[in-house]
């Protein structure tokens, strides 16, 4: 077209007048309309031939989700699955809101997902993928109101994730204090509502002569409760022994006193700590919050050198 216009005006004699320029203007537009229709029409014939001749796109189907590969299958899973913080559940029979033991324990949230009720197949796949990507709170609770203990709830064959638990937990928070053993509430008591516990040192020089205290301590935390708290930490921190992707571990030991309350209980927390097996083996950070002075510090950072050998921990406070 463009050299069909330059030969036009190049063979026109030239214009000379005003009235000739508005003319040759519009027979130009009148050319150019009309090129324009012919490449609109030369289009519109070529889409139809196409059309006609079987060269048209397929129509789109829908599959099924399980037909994809398993490897995009667990890419959506994991954009489903937006990392978190989960606190796990607890026996409805455990729990009395007017229990003393609970106070400030936030309710707990369903550990599970609306994913899993998809199918039996989907869960099986996504939960890994959960356990790996999410923080698990695990609160404490009072042993003597259940028939199991802490650690078999969570990683024994009749909780929801079974043995999963074991392959695939890679984050998880605990606190070891003494709302897993405190019988009567007495402990939870005494540290919120006599003014020491929490927020004074029992060890003190002030607080250890006071016969009051003494006296608490034998009416309330016989050795045998006492035995039983050192005992079931060993057991909470005994059912990790099988974990075997388990890399951070909090513990809180904010109430990590006797069962009266009054005496602080680091040492046995340490120690149940150190006396458990195969978890510790691909552990990265045990990170402690509620640690109460220096001194505590210091024993706790004595467990970097309990790592296994060819293994590094990083011990760290909040």
């Amino acid at each position: 077209m463009n050299d069909m216009v330059s030969s036009l005006a190049v063979s026109d004699p030239p214009i000379t007048t005003e009235t000739e320029l508005v003319q040759e203007n519009a027979r130009l537009r009148a050319e150019l309309d009309h090129y324009r229709h012919l490449a609109a029409t030369s289009s519109a014939s070529a889409t139809a031939v196409s059309v006609h001749s079987g060269d048209a796109p397929p129509q789109v189907t829908a599959s099924r989700f399980m037909d994809l590969p398993k490897e995009l299958r667990l890419d959506i899973y994991e954009y489903l699955l937006t990392p978190g913080t989960i606190t796990l559940r607890y026996p409805k029979a455990s729990i009395r809101q007017h229990d003393p033991r609970y106070k400030a324990i936030p309710a707990p949230l369903h550990a599970e997902t609306q994913l899993f009720l998809v199918s039996k197949t989907v869960k099986e796949e996504a939960v890994p993928l959960y356990l790996a990507s999410n923080l698990f709170v695990w609160h404490p609770i009072n042993i003597f109101g259940d028939s199991e203990s802490r650690g078999n709830r969570l990683f024994g064959s009749t909780e929801i994730y079974g043995r999963l638990a074991n392959l695939h937990l890679r984050r998880l928070s605990l606190a070891l204090d003494c709302r897993d053993v405190d019988t009567h509430g007495c402990a939870m008591d005494i540290v919120h509502g006599r003014g020491f516990g929490v927020e004074t040192s029992a060890w003190a020089p002030e607080f250890a002569a006071r016969e009051d205290i003494q006296q608490q301590r034998e009416d309330y935390c016989p050795w045998q409760m006492w035995n039983a708290a050192e005992y079931h930490w060993c057991d909470v921190c005994g059912c990790m022994a099988g974990s075997r992707k388990l890399e951070y571990l909090h513990v809180g030991l904010r109430y990590c006193y006797c069962p009266a309350g009054c005496c602080r209980m680091v040492k046995e927390a340490k120690a149940a700590i150190e006396s458990c097996g195969g978890w510790r083996r691909p552990l990265k950070v045990l990170e402690f919050s509620g640690v109460r002075d220096e001194g505590e510090k210091a024993m706790l950072k004595g467990l970097e050198e309990e790592a296994p050998s060819g293994h590094k921990w990083k011990v760290r406070f909040e």
